[in-house]
């Protein structure tokens, strides 16, 4: 119920929206790659994001832990490896259950978190639940929607989803337009990897 509160708030106008900041947090194996980290650029501008990465001071469980609570940032993009109920995070893993009780208050959220939008796989006496549903479902924030995959893979190509979100379109649109980018890659791959790719949430 209450996240119907918060997206009846959204559309209501009175969740404040001004891409202020957002913020990136890429583990180890995505350092060497500096699009994870700054290809976020395309919605929020050069100058309006924070890209924390492996080896940066602080980096880890207790740091992205306080960002998620930090209202500085509404859209939050993630490159950690996980499971459907946790993030193999270098220096200490986090649960599904510590994100929902720890709280969360970006808007939306881009999980490059293999299997983070994996609902199916939660049992109903689970005491974990999934990664991107304790993103947002949680009572304590004002969280909507967060992209991400089902199964094995991630987005990747991040500019084609990037580029029209930052000129207005919605989640929805922008993951559609993303799609159409990637339909001349090999099928195999293709459906290896970006099969699965969903929203939770609001497509906004």
């Amino acid at each position: 119920v209450r996240y119907f509160d918060k997206n009846h708030d959204f559309w209501c106008g009175l969740t404040t929206v001004n891409r202020k900041s957002a913020l990136t947090y890429v583990d180890k194996d995505w350092i060497p790659f500096p699009y994870y980290k700054h290809d976020i650029q395309y919605l929020y501008g050069a100058a309006n994001y924070v890209a924390k990465g492996y080896g940066d001071a602080g980096f880890g469980r207790a740091e992205y832990l306080s960002n998620l609570r930090n209202r500085a940032y509404e859209f939050i993009q993630l490159c950690c490896h996980a499971s459907y109920m946790r993030l193999a995070m270098t220096g200490g893993s986090i649960y599904a259950n510590e994100i929902y009780e720890n709280g969360t208050d970006a808007i939306g959220y881009n999980l490059f978190c293999c299997s983070a939008c994996d609902w199916t796989s939660v049992s109903t006496n689970s005491p974990y639940g999934f990664l991107a549903g304790a993103h947002i479902y949680n009572p304590q924030n004002r969280s909507l929607v967060a992209v991400g995959s089902t199964k094995t893979g991630s987005m990747l190509k991040f500019k084609n989803f990037y580029t029209p979100l930052g000129q207005g379109k919605t989640i929805g649109e922008s993951l559609k337009i993303w799609w159409s980018g990637i339909l001349n890659d090999d099928e195999h791959y293709r459906i290896s990897w970006f099969y699965g790719m969903t929203i939770i949430g609001d497509p906004l």
